[in-house]
């Protein structure tokens, strides 16, 4: 399963296009970073994935949860995914 799974994802904001069509596959246990220039659309895509902002096209899941529609459900299961298996 994918932790983060973005499809077609475009954010404008005026005239100006912020992220133009991201295809991005995070698989669960994989640590990642966004790497670029200044304007690459770095600080955009995270507020997209924690919903702080709403993609003008395309799909975004986290922990199989789509954003916006369910990322109070996803904001829930951050951090407590595996938390089961935390051993004491």
């Amino acid at each position: 399963m994918n932790a983060i799974r973005l499809r077609g994802v475009v954010k404008r904001y005026g005239s100006i296009t912020a992220v133009n069509g991201l295809d991005l596959d995070v698989p669960e246990g994989t640590c990642v970073g966004l790497l670029g220039p200044n304007g690459a659309g770095k600080s955009t895509t995270m507020r997209l994935l924690t919903a702080q902002s709403i993609a003008d096209e395309g799909e975004i899941e986290v922990l199989g949860f789509r954003l916006p529609e369910e990322s109070k459900q996803a904001r829930r299961s951050v951090g407590s995914r595996h938390s089961s298996t935390t051993s004491t």
